[in-house]
């Protein structure tokens, strides 16, 4: 499935939705192991930690990914704003656990460089 964008450049886009979508399960997989490392060196109760930063937001980030796999198989012709909708939900996922990192707002970036790239 080829098109062309306004400038003429061969795309393919179901490849690029596929590396999206493997890019926004990457950020799951390597935000939960890094909480889960983080687990180690943290002041705060481990029980607590545990449950704030890892299973709630691993938890709400999976089923989000479960729902947008399941989106694109079935709204294929969506599948750009599904990508873009993903990710804007997992950045705002961890932007809410980790409101205190400041680096971490810029993750709210990512969706509109996703969008740039479907809609140049």
């Amino acid at each position: 499935m080829d098109h062309l964008n306004n400038y003429g450049l061969n795309i393919h886009i179901h490849r690029w939705n596929r590396k999206i979508m493997n890019s926004c399960w990457l950020t799951l997989f390597l935000s939960m192991m890094i909480e889960i490392l983080l687990t180690f060196v943290t002041t705060t109760n481990p029980v607590k930690h545990m449950v704030g930063s890892i299973i709630v937001p691993s938890a709400l980030m999976f089923a989000v990914m479960i729902v947008a796999e399941s989106a694109v198989r079935l709204f294929v012709k969506v599948h750009d704003f599904i990508n873009i909708i993903t990710a804007l939900a997992l950045a705002s996922i961890l932007i809410w656990v980790h409101v205190s990192v400041p680096p971490i707002h810029g993750m709210l970036f990512l969706p509109f460089i996703i969008s740039m790239f479907y809609f140049s």
